[in-house]
């Protein structure tokens, strides 16, 4: 247990690097598209290796055997819902990552982070109907306590950035993607599924460096902050897949949310300067404490 602990803590710490890192880059006057575009270079690199490692699973693309996924669960049928899931996915990654580097801009990354993860874990809860999930009075007060928080963190007032409640929609959407791919896909897919959302990410990415012209000279800096974010992309993703082999999900995602939260948002008050009055702390904890609520 104390290892699988261990391998949290390291998932915690690069989910928080990567919002860091985007920040990092936006103090410097780094250009934030080849950035984000650096960042996918290596997360497709790392996935295609990882892909290359385990090996590629068998199945052929067929409409009729997805159609009848639910039923007879065929190679071809998880191979297509895994290509077709992980186009949407990808999309969303990167529309997700756009806007959080947009939100980063305009009211920093602790607050980005806390809307972030509050939108992971109240669009969940809301859609779990469709998955015949219970929502309990706990969990309930859980959403009625994170509500309670953002008021608290935006001390008494709710006037949001522009592009947070696009992060908390987003993040929602993708989180519920996930899951779709969770509940109807297999884990024999899913080094398939990661390689499909960055190839997916890397060819949009490449297309806006084209379309912008902003890949006309290598920035050393902008190449080592992309990179960074990349290598840490891809740690959070398969540490935290690693820490739930041997961690129940109820702990270990309140804990790896809370930890990103409150790390972040540190880092933020430290080097970019947020403030951070004793009734934002006070909503901080409250989120963190929602959070948990939300996953009993």
């Amino acid at each position: 247990m104390r290892g699988m602990d261990g391998i949290l803590l390291c998932s915690i710490l690069m989910s928080s690097v990567c919002n860091l890192g985007l920040s990092e880059g936006k103090r410097r006057g780094m250009d934030h598209i080849r950035v984000i575009w650096y960042n996918y270079i290596v997360t497709f690199s790392i996935s295609s290796a990882t892909l290359a490692l385990f090996g590629a699973p068998g199945g052929g693309f067929s409409l009729s055997a997805l159609a009848q996924l639910q039923t007879c669960r065929t190679q071809d049928g998880l191979f297509t819902f895994t290509w077709m899931i992980g186009m949407v996915s990808g999309v969303l990654y990167l529309v997700t990552f756009l806007i959080l580097q947009r939100c980063i801009v305009q009211a920093g990354p602790g607050m980005s982070t806390l809307i972030s993860k509050l939108g992971v874990v109240i669009t969940a809860l809301l859609t779990a109907p469709l998955w015949r999930e219970r929502l309990t009075p706990i969990r309930l007060a859980g959403i009625l306590l994170a509500c309670a928080a953002l008021f608290l963190f935006h001390e008494g007032g709710l006037v949001f950035h522009r592009a947070l409640p696009l992060l908390f929609l987003s993040n929602g959407v993708n989180e519920i993607t996930k899951k779709v791919y969770t509940f109807y896909g297999d884990i024999a897919y899913q080094y398939l599924y990661y390689w499909i959302i960055f190839l997916v990410c890397l060819i949009l990415s490449s297309g806006i460096v084209l379309v912008t012209r902003r890949g006309g000279h290598l920035s050393s800096g902008e190449l080592a902050v992309g990179s960074t974010v990349g290598l840490c992309n891809m740690g959070a993703t398969y540490t935290m897949t690693w820490a739930l082999t041997g961690i129940p999900a109820s702990i270990a995602f309140p804990t790896q949310c809370g930890g990103v939260i409150l790390f972040t948002s540190a880092v933020g008050a430290l080097r970019y300067g947020e403030s951070f009055s004793r009734v934002k702390a006070a909503g901080l904890l409250m989120t963190i404490v929602s959070i948990v609520l939300m996953n009993l």
